[in-house]
């Protein structure tokens, strides 16, 4: 996270998506149409797959150069900040070019979700993925801090709790 952001990272976003086959379509409330996020200023978020994920239980799915500048087409930024259809993104990106992560539990996606992405719709199976999202910078949209009791860590994370408290300054912790 340092690398990709150039100055000392810090944590500003602890989260769980867990889908399940419950519904015919995909929900874009639920993150399953392609979108962009525009919360900070600068930041790269680590998926890590709580469960085995195959092509029917919802991968992570990225337009690979999407998060470069200008990397969204023109017609797909003029609908502004909202969720985009496989129809709509299709029509500016083939889906020989999406790019599917199925994996393994313990398979880790670094992402800049600057670019187009999206949780595929699940039609099988579930799909349980824990989120971290880093930042240089807490300017931009405000969001619940995380919330961590350190009696409830272990020696290893408290270590780390004090060693580096910019890392940490948006979690809440308490004692």
């Amino acid at each position: 996270a340092q690398n990709y952001l150039g100055g000392a990272p810090i944590i500003d976003l602890v989260l769980m998506w867990w889908h399940a086959p419950f519904q015919i379509e995909a929900d874009k409330n639920a993150a399953q149409w392609f979108h962009f996020d525009m919360e900070r200023i600068k930041w790269i978020k680590f998926f890590f797959y709580i469960t085995d994920v195959d092509t029917d239980s919802g991968p992570h799915t990225f337009i690979p150069k999407t998060h470069r500048t200008w990397g969204i087409p023109s017609p797909l930024r003029k609908k502004g900040y909202v969720r985009l259809s496989d129809e709509e993104v299709h029509s500016s990106f083939p889906t020989t070019s999406w790019k599917e992560f199925t994996g393994k539990r313990g398979t880790l996606i670094v992402e800049d979700t600057r670019g187009l992405h999206k949780g595929k719709h699940c039609v099988s199976g579930d799909r349980l993925v824990f989120q971290t999202e880093y930042t240089v910078s807490n300017y931009g949209a405000k969001v619940n801090p995380p919330k961590l009791e350190i009696k409830n860590v272990g020696p290893e994370l408290g270590r780390a709790l004090m060693k580096y408290p910019v890392v940490f300054s948006m979690i809440e912790v308490t004692k």
